[in-house]
């Protein structure tokens, strides 16, 4: 089962650790959020396909959109909600885009540090 961390930064996000080959239940959520994967690879699955979200990726899940996740290897998953106004300039569907050097610090430091320590 994945350990979760909230953000203290950003609170409607956190950490996620997934050993390989874990899954989470279909599920949505009323706000969109980004998928990030710090280290190992993600898969997220959606009515409209599959996305591949290694750590040089970033995956969007629009609100309401039904999805699960599935870690290959252990995996280190962050997720940020977006405000609504934000989430009005992303795209109606779900989508993967390249996380650049600068988007990867800002999700990394919105989810809390990498190094995952339970008691803090």
């Amino acid at each position: 089962m994945p350990v979760a961390r909230q953000s203290r930064i950003w609170p409607s996000g956190g950490a996620h650790l997934w050993p390989s080959g874990s899954t989470s239940p279909t599920h949505s959520h009323p706000r969109g959020h980004l998928v990030y994967a710090a280290s190992g690879v993600l898969t997220v699955h959606t009515e409209d396909g599959t996305w591949v979200v290694p750590a040089n990726r970033v995956a969007w899940v629009p609100a309401s959109s039904m999805h699960h996740h599935r870690a290959h290897g252990d995996t280190d998953m962050r997720i940020v909600f977006l405000p609504v106004a934000l989430a009005r300039r992303a795209p109606a569907r779900p989508a993967v885009f390249l996380a650049s050097g600068l988007a990867r610090e800002v999700l990394l430091a919105l989810t809390g540090s990498r190094r995952f320590d339970p008691g803090a």
